[in-house]
């Protein structure tokens, strides 16, 4: 009996230290496999071709960034970059649908301030929460903007039309693209600084509004540089000032506002780089390293610059935090006009 226990001692050790070895053996290799996957998955994207959600109309400035960036950042990837433009809902549409897509890398979004720090401080309830349905990867460009007024104002700087205002209180109009939108926050920054009283007339969007200034029917309107510069040239609109303190490479002879009694007045547009939380790290390194090597490139600064736009990049974490703060400064300048979140 003590000799059969033996052995059975003996082959149930033996067993257990196979078994042992077996699962250590196991462990090691899912190791092994697991631990370079996120490394490999990063450097074999892409190996089709990438969606971009563009939340803005054809045409309009996020969807000319994104197609030149979507050229040079496709020919370095050896795919094709396919811009999809998801209107509708002020942003909001093809904001969420980029939120819900599958976070694999192949489907990213394109976007501004106003979907992501801007229309939080607008609405009580989004479908999506930047912070928790996005990975910010890079800002791509900025663009800066210019305040104009039609030739018949007799204004020619922004002190004149500083006076003006003050002199006609309630008697000056400015356009708008809605509640919360560009021309909307920076016409108020502008009244606040300047403690001018200017009355807001909004439009349906841009052109609406680029309509309006061109035939008289409001005083001023603050446009995207790209969009402003052939009428300014051609005479039909006069630029004051452009909103950000870097002078424009477009509109040279244009001062900033900044340098004409308003130094506090500093905004400009960014397009940045978003994918779907959930989008492996590795991915979206590999998306900003290669952004940051496209960006350097001349052809794509020229061509991005003779539209009214400056080339940037920049990390993950900065552009989080530049997100941040910008949301914060909406967060302010909306609480002090007074519109309530809906």
């Amino acid at each position: 009996m003590s000799r059969k226990f033996g052995v059975a001692t003996i082959e149930k050790e033996a067993f257990v230290s196979i078994l042992s070895r077996s699962i250590v053996l196991a462990a090691l290799t899912v190791a092994a496999v697991a631990v370079p996957a996120s490394p490999a998955w990063g450097q074999a994207y892409p190996n089709r071709p990438v969606r971009v959600i563009v939340p803005y109309p054809a045409g309009g400035a996020g969807d000319i960034v994104m197609r030149l960036a979507g050229q040079h950042l496709g020919e370095l990837w050896s795919q094709q970059i396919v811009v999809d433009n998801k209107t509708g809902g002020s942003g909001i549409v093809g904001t969420e649908l980029a939120a819900k897509s599958a976070p694999d890398g192949y489907t990213l979004l394109l976007t501004a301030p106003d979907t992501i720090a801007v229309l939080p401080n607008l609405f009580a309830k989004l479908p999506y929460e930047w912070k928790r349905d996005f990975l910010p990867i890079s800002l791509v460009a900025s663009m800066n903007m210019v305040l104009v007024v039609h030739p018949s104002l007799p204004a020619r700087n922004v002190p004149e039309l500083i006076a003006l205002a003050r002199q006609k209180p309630g008697q000056l109009t400015y356009a708008s693209t809605g509640v919360g939108s560009y021309p909307h926050l920076n016409a108020e920054l502008f009244k606040s600084l300047s403690g001018a009283d200017i009355l807001h007339v909004p439009y349906k969007g841009g052109q609406q509004g680029m309509t309006a200034v061109l035939a008289g029917e409001v005083s001023m309107f603050f446009l995207g540089e790209s969009t402003a510069a052939p009428t300014i040239k051609a005479g039909r609109l006069r630029a004051l000032g452009t909103t950000a303190k870097k002078r424009s490479t477009l509109l040279t002879d244009v001062p900033p506002i900044a340098d004409s009694g308003l130094p506090e007045f500093d905004r400009d547009v960014w397009f940045g780089l978003f994918a779907p939380a959930g989008t492996p790290e590795a991915i979206v390194r590999k998306i900003n390293a290669d952004w940051a090597k496209v960006v350097q490139g001349k052809e794509l600064r020229e061509a991005i610059a003779t539209r009214g736009f400056d080339a940037v990049s920049n990390s993950p974490e900065q552009f989080r935090a530049q997100i941040e703060r910008d949301q914060d400064g909406f967060a302010a300048l909306i609480k002090a006009i007074g519109v309530k979140p809906q």
